[in-house]
């Protein structure tokens, strides 16, 4: 992993933990654990130039507006022999505080 890659991932991490209230693991990467606590949750965060689940989540989002009552939009994706995942945009999942 190249410098600029860390730097992009370490600002990601800070950027998250700012906005949930938390702080930052120090040394996770090293020891195999996760990038941050939030409640219940053990948070992973990834930032990549492309991520497929963009485009699942747009086509949620333009299905949410047809919908009655607000729906959140979210995608459950599974993969052969993996676990089901739940994707929804960060200010569904915690809205910012007024």
């Amino acid at each position: 992993m190249s410098k600029m890659q860390r730097v992009k991932g370490a600002q990601f991490e800070r950027e998250i933990a700012n906005y949930l209230g938390v702080k930052r693991r120090l040394g996770q990467a090293r020891d195999a654990g996760h990038d941050l606590d939030w409640r219940d949750f053990a948070l992973e965060l990834k930032r990549r130039a492309t991520i497929a689940a963009y485009d699942w989540l747009e086509q949620a989002e333009r299905s949410s507006l047809v919908a009655e009552g607000g729906k959140i939009p979210a995608v459950i994706a599974r993969a052969d022999g993996k676990r089901a995942i739940v994707i929804l945009y960060l200010t569904d999942f915690h809205p910012e505080s007024p």
